[in-house]
């Protein structure tokens, strides 16, 4: 893979860590997961490749001893960002994968960045969000009252702000150059339990750049210039903004010449009418994507190559 992305002039690959298999029964980082990690560090910066490493979720039996705060108090997504427990999982997760990687001298500069969070949302359906009669009062100690308009947004913003800065910190108290992203996706109709911390919230956070993913072919409604809007790319320019996942779940048959301009139009539109500063395109090897099915022609396109 990184011999065929060096060739088209690709630098950077981010890849999905396994919750279930990063860790042992124990909760401990799981010795020959984290063997392979290294290795592959390895092999990616024998070709000038940066990886960004994500993960939907820490494993949530990382280190249960240190847990004081009832994690039964919130359900689904809400349990990782609410209360200090999940902040705390999260940061001693990271803090302990950033270790391992240099018990084993891993290359740490090849590692363009941190995703702590592949994909950040809230479920408005699930414990506590969806209780307006007891207050809920987060780690920062505030108590909110989501019986009140704009409450609950307010909670889901102070909550992603707290946690994505706590995780942030561990983070760069281990790697201290290291720059730290989290991922958002566009809310599609039929969502309705799905909420996201504002825009507003994402762009002011201690994020070091904005990771946004986007699927023209999800929905026939949503167009270059709506997606934009959504995530408020003609409004909020304090970070910069990478497209980490792009490209087509389904391709409707169409043929790959065709997928590829619709791509290569929205891709450059949104680099050159809102300065979107790069694009990761979505998938490479399990079937889902575009980028293995005709032996490279695909990807070699889209490196805009002969």
């Amino acid at each position: 893979m990184f011999i065929f992305l060096e060739r088209y002039g690709y630098n950077t690959v981010r890849t999905l860590l396994n919750p279930f298999s990063i860790v042992d029964s124990l909760g401990n980082l799981n010795s020959g997961s984290m063997d392979n990690i290294a290795d592959f560090l390895e092999r990616a910066e024998m070709h000038g490749i940066g990886i960004i490493f994500t993960i939907q979720w820490a494993p949530l039996n990382v280190f249960p001893e240190t847990i004081s705060e009832p994690d039964d108090l919130a359900e689904a997504q809400n349990a990782h960002y609410l209360f200090s427990s999940g902040y705390v999982r999260e940061s001693h997760f990271w803090k302990e994968f950033i270790r391992a990687l240099k018990l084993r001298s891993a290359p740490m500069d090849a590692i363009f960045a941190y995703g702590i969070r592949n994909e950040i949302h809230f479920d408005v359906t699930a414990s506590p969000l969806n209780q307006t009669i007891t207050p809920v009062v987060c780690c920062n100690g505030t108590s909110y009252d989501l019986s009140v308009s704009g409450n609950m947004q307010k909670l889901i913003d102070d909550s992603f702000t707290a946690w994505s800065s706590a995780v942030r910190t561990a983070i760069l108290a281990e790697e201290p150059e290291a720059l730290v992203t989290a991922g958002f996706y566009l809310i599609y109709p039929g969502s309705p339990g799905i909420r996201m911390p504002s825009m507003d919230a994402i762009f002011s956070s201690e994020l070091d750049f904005i990771d946004l993913h986007m699927y023209p072919d999800l929905d026939p409604q949503v167009t270059v210039d709506s997606v934009a809007k959504f995530f408020t790319l003609d409004q909020n320019r304090f970070k910069p903004v990478l497209m980490g996942e792009f490209g087509f779940m389904d391709n409707d048959n169409r043929s790959l010449d065709t997928l590829g301009s619709e791509l290569l139009t929205w891709k450059n539109h949104m680099m050159s009418y809102y300065e979107v500063d790069g694009w990761i395109l979505w998938t490479w090897d399990n079937g889902e994507g575009l980028s293995k099915q005709d032996e490279g022609l695909f990807l070699k396109r889209m490196a805009n190559q002969p």
